[in-house]
């Protein structure tokens, strides 16, 4: 199944696109497969904590952005506590 069919049938799915350090192929766009980074800002983004986890991958850095991550976990927590209210 792909994901936009996943996200058809799942409602509330969210799918993060992770930073990478290596070379952009044919047909792959920016921001929607990878974020295409110089390993330079790769390391910038590990020394201001703004990656939820990365590792080095056959000499490529891979890496979770928290920004990527964030918005759904506010509003999950959002949503959970006003279900929370609701039932009390």
């Amino acid at each position: 199944m792909n994901f936009q069919r996943l996200q058809e049938v799942r409602e509330g799915m969210h799918f993060v696109v992770t930073a990478t350090t290596r070379a952009k192929r044919s047909g792959e766009a920016d921001g929607k497969d990878y974020y295409f980074v110089t390993k330079e800002e790769f390391l910038s983004m590990i020394e201001r904590n703004d990656l939820l986890e990365y590792a080095l991958v056959y000499g490529d850095y891979k890496g979770i952005p928290k920004q990527q991550v964030y918005p759904c976990v506010v509003l999950s927590f959002f949503f959970t506590q006003k279900k929370m209210v609701t039932y009390l």
